[in-house]
């Protein structure tokens, strides 16, 4: 979401604006289930604006993300539209995880298979995260 121009947003093959609200929405949910932290209303990323927006929004559930990574693992509930659910922190950990880099791989590959330049993947890596010293 950093670094996309809205026109790329719009333009390529697949709309990647629905994979940066979805990736969003599923950090939501993660946080839901993890903390009980309640659902918002996410603007649609048609525009600069919102697409700011969605980035504010993930930065505040990367964070909380990160402090129930600090929490020790166990058991942790909650309720959806199936009824009452569990699973053990670390298996949400897990899966909001994979979830984040399985959609930004196909925003990656949308926006090469759109024309714009190929994202340098290696850039934003564990690796790249720990020579930046963040």
């Amino acid at each position: 979401i950093r670094d996309t121009s809205v026109t790329g947003v719009q333009t390529c093959a697949i709309p990647i604006w629905r994979l940066a609200f979805h990736i969003v929405q599923g950090a939501e949910w993660y946080a839901y289930c993890l903390a009980g932290r309640p659902w918002t209303d996410l603007p649609r990323a048609t525009s600069h604006e919102a697409l700011a927006q969605l980035r504010i929004s993930l930065a505040s559930l990367d964070a909380l993300l990160l402090e129930q990574a600090a929490l020790p693992d166990g058991t942790v509930e909650f309720e959806d539209e199936d009824g009452k659910g569990s699973a053990l922190r670390s298996t949400i950990l897990t899966q909001a995880y994979l979830h984040s880099i399985e959609h930004r791989a196909q925003i990656a590959c949308a926006l090469e298979a759109s024309g714009y330049p190929r994202l340098d993947l290696d850039s934003i890596d564990l690796w790249a995260y720990e020579r930046e010293g963040a």
